[in-house]
C-alpha cells in the first residue's frame, strides 16, 4: 500500500510530464563487479520510474578514463547486453584513452546527449529502485537546478532545510536540470578537475537563482571504506585534490581568511600530497591560473568548521 500511495503522489506531482534523462557514468580503474552492481541498480530504478510514468526517453552514456578499457572484450559485451535486455536501452560506451577526471569527463558526456535531466552517478554506487522516482519528483519544481540522493550507509553530515534546500549537492548521485547546467557552464574542469567540482557548480547554480536540494527518500548505497579509527580512508589523490580544490574554492568565493588558514594548517600538519597541492596552487596563482573572486559569492558560499555547509551531526 505504501508503494501505491507513493506512486500516486509522484504521478500527481509531475502533472503527467515525463522527463527525458541522460545517465552519465565515468569509470576510472573500476572492477567489473562494481559496474555490474551499478547497472543492476540502475535497471531497477529506471524500470520503476517507467512504471510510475515520470521518465520519458532514457539514454545511458559511459565514459572510461581508465588506463585500459574496463568494458572491453566479451565481459563488457555481456554486461552491456544484459542491461539492454533488462531496460531496452543500448548504453553507449566510450574509452577516453586518457584520464579526463570527473569534471571534464561529465562535461564531455553531457555534450553527447540532449536529455532534459542529467543524472550523474558514481560507478561505486547502487541506487534503490525508488531513487530515480524520488529525485525526479524533486525536479518538478522549475526552481530546482540540482537534486542529490541520500548516501547510505554513511550519510553525509551536511545540513538541509525541511524543504530539502541545502548548500551543495554531492556528485556521487545527483540530477541536474539540463538548462541550468548549461546556463552556468557545466562543471569547471580547469579549476576543479576532481574534487569540489560538485560544490562549485552547486554554488554557481544558487548564485544564478536556482535551488539545490537534498532528497532523503532517494537512498543510494555508496561503497565507502573505513579505517580502524572509523574514518573514511583517503588516498593520496583524494588528499591532493581535496586540498587543491579547497584552495581554489576559497579564492573563487572570496575567503582569503580561509585560504590563509588552510595554508597554515597544511604547512604545520599536512601530508606530502597536501603540501604538493599547495605548491601547485601557488605556482598557478603566480601564473594567473586561479579563478577570480565572484561578485556576491558570500551569499551562497559556506565554509563551516572545515566543511562547505553546516553539519547535522
Amino acid at each position: 500500500m505504501a508503494n501505491i500511495e507513493r506512486a500516486s503522489r509522484t504521478s500527481c506531482n509531475t502533472r503527467g510530464m515525463a522527463l527525458s534523462v541522460g545517465v552519465q557514468i565515468v569509470l576510472f580503474e573500476n572492477g567489473l563487479g562494481e559496474v555490474w552492481r551499478l547497472v543492476r541498480g540502475l535497471s531497477a530504478s529506471i524500470r520503476r520510474a517507467r512504471e510510475v510514468g515520470v521518465v520519458g526517453e532514457v539514454e545511458v552514456v559511459i565514459g572510461d578514463s581508465s588506463s585500459r578499457p574496463r568494458l572491453a572484450g566479451q565481459s563488457g559485451t555481456d554486461l552491456l547486453g544484459w542491461f539492454e535486455d533488462a531496460t531496452g536501452i543500448e548504453a553507449t560506451y566510450t574509452f577516453f584513452d586518457e584520464n579526463l577526471m570527473t569534471a571534464r569527463g561529465h562535461n564531455t558526456l553531457a555534450e553527447s546527449h540532449g536529455a532534459e535531466i542529467i543524472w550523474v552517478i558514481n560507478p561505486d554506487t547502487y541506487p534503490q529502485p525508488e531513487a530515480l522516482v524520488e529525485l525526479l519528483d524533486a525536479m518538478t519544481d522549475p526552481a530546482v537546478g540540482a537534486a542529490e540522493a541520500r548516501q547510505i550507509p554513511l550519510e553525509h553530515p551536511k545540513s538541509f532545510h525541511s524543504n530539502g534546500d541545502t548548500s551543495w549537492a554531492s556528485g556521487f548521485c545527483v540530477l541536474y536540470r539540463r538548462s541550468t547546467f548549461d546556463q552556468v557552464g557545466g562543471y569547471d574542469a580547469e579549476h576543479f578537475p576532481l574534487y569540489c567540482d560538485d560544490v562549485d557548480i552547486s554554488w554557481r547554480m544558487r548564485l544564478a537563482g536556482f535551488r539545490v536540494v537534498h532528497v532523503p527518500s532517494a537512498g543510494v548505497f555508496h561503497d565507502k571504506r573505513l579505517g580502524r579509527e572509523v574514518h573514511v580512508l583517503a588516498s593520496e589523490v583524494e588528499e591532493y585534490y581535496g586540498a587543491f580544490s579547497r584552495l581554489m574554492l576559497t579564492r573563487r568565493y572570496g575567503r582569503p581568511d580561509i585560504e590563509t588558514e588552510t595554508l597554515e594548517q597544511i604547512e604545520a600538519h599536512g601530508s606530502t600530497a597536501q603540501k604538493r597541492a599547495v605548491a601547485d596552487f601557488e605556482r598557478r596563482d603566480e601564473a594567473g591560473e586561479v579563478p577570480a573572486p565572484m561578485p556576491d559569492a558570500g551569499r551562497v558560499a559556506e565554509f563551516v568548521a572545515g566543511e562547505y555547509a553546516a553539519r547535522r551531526f
